[in-house]
């Protein structure tokens, strides 16, 4: 096999968003290794947070399976895009107008 015929992609951290079923509190983003949580209204909570490669995300999901967090999606998130903090902040300022 030739070294060259195999280029290994650039490591870079990106942003996931993961949803669980189930309610989580903000306390379990440390176990997490700091995640932020967000329960939404649905039942579901999502965590989202900068993981720095595929065997940090692989490690999160294996926490969450440890848990019995029942596992909803799994996506990669653009860096600009609001937060679900954001989104709920914006949601009750809606509201308060």
């Amino acid at each position: 096999m030739n070294d060259q015929s195999f280029n290994a992609p650039t490591v870079v951290p990106r942003l996931y968003e993961i949803r669980v079923e189930g309610l989580l509190c903000s306390e379990w983003s440390e176990w997490l290794n700091g995640i932020q949580i967000a329960p939404q209204a649905n039942g579901e909570t999502i965590l989202r947070g900068v993981i720095a490669d595929q065997a940090a995300l692989f490690g999160v999901l294996k926490k969450i399976r440890d848990a019995g967090m029942p596992l909803v999606s799994v996506n990669r998130a653009a860096s600009d895009a609001p937060t679900a903090r954001d989104t709920n902040q914006n949601e009750i300022s809606e509201r308060e107008k």
